[in-house]
């Protein structure tokens, strides 16, 4: 579900099937409409706005342990690497690309595109005179004064051996995990030995041997001895068949997902003792409410401990176990209850415990417990601010570095901040408001800070540990952006909910050639993410593609959505999805367009994929003095069939009368408006049955709608299946177009 239309949109080619109105063939073109200009400035946005978007950002590659590191630039023409050194904030040009290019052609290196980084590694030697790179799998030794390169014989590029692993290695790099026809396998890399240790994966009974849940930590044990893998078994669940109709027959798969409950399945683990070679299963307490999420958290700092996170499937309950790995007994260490879910993100373990993020008073904040689950300190307080994850424990200095909602005034803003393991020195080391993006070095001595608001174009400055400014490193070329592009910058506002009291944030998109003396229709853009960054360009949805067609766009962080809010705010609308969002929506367009004239009311539209395509329809059947068109793509538009929908709404034995709100079908006598449904006949995601049981509905009523069929596969690699997305893009928005009304009208 949670899933931009954006990701999807312009990726497919289209078929269109208009109710009671047959259409030529997909190549035909449909007429176009606004101004030509519109549309080439549309296209250019489409095809260059990832190349601008790698302005004001660097990849750091560290040497030395942290003390130095390189990155490559391209700005104003240059394509060198940069060496900079953080302690005398130098940043000076290392190896011109130009130059060494023909001399890895002369070496017999096959010849890389300008927009590929030649150097896999690089490491400095004899004063940094001498530059010794990984290139394709081959090791030189390049003289930075004459440009010669010396091959380095018997020394293979470590960078290729690491990507041609097939699964994790293990710390001390004698073994390696992986899957071979969904069973779990290791392999002795000295030896050459391999090991199987499952073989009754099937279909739906699958193995992983990643993280899950938390995402952190390493499938291995500190001393390399112990594996955890893990095992869903999804054979007893309903099967969804998924057909692709661009086979010469018709080609059915089955998938699991979304058929019933998503989290009603036994999920179980194990580990593997390398030195008996045992399998044994984690034994777990059995769950209080059924199956629910269960997942690997991370290993102890010794091999002995393994931490395991579990939860109801309504989220209304979550646990740590720690488990004794030697014989499996496990022993409840902690528990969390409440509607909604303590993330994953902020565990971490430590040399005598771990660290844990709950929002139980009311915000999100940093706990550290010992090993046994007794709580040590409360690290973070207040109410103003939000953790989102921990990047980094220093435990030797004792401090925690994490990202986090830290500005009362600004709760979408994120910051980069610390604190120490026993609660004090708290500080947050970003500084400009917006969204920050960091990288810190290994040592810990500095961090990499890309940053941007919306009104601001993002830069990359370089900072010590402490928040201490160094320097600026990267900037982003306006001038470029507004030349080429016609950037018109966002703009930020604040406005209140349909209850009078919650604020709600958003940003505001105009056209490339706004004039505010025109009348502009308005489009919502529904379940994308707001982030107070420099425009979509940069990162989140992309409503600016459809704002240089000429519409204003909008992007708008509804009631429950994340940011530095409380858990009563993240709460509001547990339970009772659907019942209030198109109200906040009207309300804040109202708002709007009080000192805004130009945004014309009467030809308002909303786009949305998967539970925003819901929203699409939902706005139009409840709103439709204000939504005249709607786009809804791959959704589900009773989403009562989802189990998923637990974690926000609760059981179905709990929450009758909420569930009862929630499906779009009994609403189908309210629509009004042009209401385009896109579905492709491949989706595993079910979307398909839900989209063509609202139809039924709208034609038992007699109400009109329009429906594109994707043959395809959404996002598939295969060419044939995934198409051309300016194909599609284009004739969506044309749909958009016409249903608004000429720009010129």
């Amino acid at each position: 579900m949670h899933q931009s239309i954006l990701q999807y949109a312009i990726r497919v080619p289209l078929a269109i099937a208009i109710l009671l109105t047959p259409l030529p063939a997909v190549a035909q073109d449909y007429p176009p409409f606004g101004d030509p200009e519109d549309w080439a400035m549309f296209d250019r946005y489409s095809s260059e706005r990832r190349e601008l978007s790698g302005q004001g950002r660097l990849d750091p590659h560290w040497l030395d342990g942290g003390r130095r590191f390189w990155y490559v630039s391209t700005e104003a023409g240059d394509d060198v690497i940069v060496l900079v050194d953080p302690a005398s904030g130098a940043a000076d040009p290392l190896i011109d690309l130009a130059r060494l290019r023909p001399a890895l052609e002369s070496a017999g290196v096959e010849a890389t595109p300008e927009s590929e980084l030649p150097v896999q590694s690089l490491s400095l030697d004899q004063g940094d005179r001498i530059a010794r790179i990984q290139v394709a799998g081959r090791t030189f030794d390049l003289d930075l004064n004459l440009y010669q390169l010396t091959a380095v014989p018997g020394e293979a590029g470590t960078a290729s051996e690491s990507d041609s692993l097939p699964g994790p290695l293990a710390p001390d790099g004698s073994k390696v995990a992986f899957l071979r026809d969904g069973n779990v396998w290791v392999r002795f890399l000295d030896e050459g030995r391999e090991v199987q240790l499952t073989s009754d994966a099937e279909e739906f009974l699958r193995y992983t041997i990643s993280g899950g849940w938390a995402r952190i930590g390493a499938p291995w044990s500190p001393d390399s001895r112990y594996l955890v893998l893990e095992r869903s078994d999804r054979r007893d669940m309903g099967k969804t068949p998924v057909v692709d109709w661009l086979s010469p027959s018709e080609d059915v798969t089955y998938s699991t997902r979304y058929s019933e409950l998503q989290t009603s399945y036994p999920h179980e683990v194990f580990y593997w003792d390398s030195e008996t070679g045992e399998v044994a299963a984690v034994d777990l307490p059995r769950p209080q409410q059924g199956h629910g999420w269960v997942t690997v958290l991370g290993w102890g700092r010794e091999s002995s401990r393994l931490f395991i996170g579990r939860s109801t499937a309504t989220v209304r309950l979550v646990e740590v176990f720690d488990v004794h790995v030697p014989d499996g007994a496990s022993g409840l260490i902690l528990s969390e209850t409440g509607p909604i879910l303590p993330q994953a993100g902020g565990f971490r373990v430590l040399e005598d415990g771990f660290l844990w993020a709950s929002d139980r008073d009311g915000y999100r904040h940093l706990y550290r417990y010992d090993t046994s689950g007794r709580l040590l300190a409360k690290l973070t307080h207040g109410e103003i601010w939000v953790v989102e994850d921990v990047v980094a424990v220093d435990e030797d200095t004792g401090w925690v570095y994490f990202r986090a909602y830290a500005d009362p005034d600004r709760p979408y803003d994120m910051h980069f901040c610390r604190v120490r393991l026993d609660g004090t020195g708290y500080a947050v080391l970003t500084t400009e408001k917006g969204w920050h993006s960091v990288t810190l070095s290994p040592d810990r001595a500095y961090f990499l800070d890309r940053h941007s608001s919306i009104e601001r174009p993002p830069r990359t400055d370089l900072r010590r540990s402490d928040g201490a400014f160094v320097r600026a490193l990267r900037e982003t070329d306006i001038g470029l952006l507004r030349e080429r592009l016609g950037w018109v910058d966002a703009e930020e506002f604040v406005v209140t909910a349909a209850d009078g009291e919650t604020d709600l944030w958003g940003a505001l998109f105009k056209p490339y050639d706004f004039d505010p003396s025109k009348k502009y229709p308005v489009v919502l853009m529904v379940y994308t993410t707001f982030y107070p960054s420099y425009g979509p360009l940069f990162g989140g949805g992309n409503p600016r593609n459809y704002a240089q067609l000429g519409f204003i766009t909008l992007d708008l962080a509804l009631r429950g959505e994340y940011g530095a809010r409380s858990r009563e705010f993240a709460a509001s609308l547990y339970g009772r999805l659907g019942c209030c969002e198109h109200d906040d929506v009207a309300a804040a367009l109202t708002q709007l367009a009080a000192d805004r004239p130009w945004m014309d009311l009467d030809r308002v539209g909303v786009l949305g994929g998967s539970w925003g395509g819901y929203h699409a329809a939902r706005f139009l059947l409840m709103k439709p003095e204000l939504f005249k068109v709607g786009i809804a793509e791959r959704a589900w538009m009773d989403p009562t069939e989802l189990g998923s929908m637990e974690i926000w709404m609760g059981s179905r034995e709990e929450n009758p009368s909420g569930y009862a709100r929630l499906s779009n079908l009994p609403l189908a006598p309210r629509l009004e408006g042009k209401l385009l449904f896109v579905v492709n006949l491949a989706d595993a995601g079910g979307a398909v049955s839900s989209t063509f049981r609202m139809i039924d509905a709208l034609i038992r009523e007699g109400k009109p709608y329009d429906l594109l069929v994707v043959p395809g596969r959404l996002g598939a690699p295969d060419a044939r299946l995934s198409g051309r997305a300016s194909d599609r893009s284009r004739r969506v928005l044309n749909c958009v177009g016409l249903d608004f009304a000429l720009k010129s009208t």
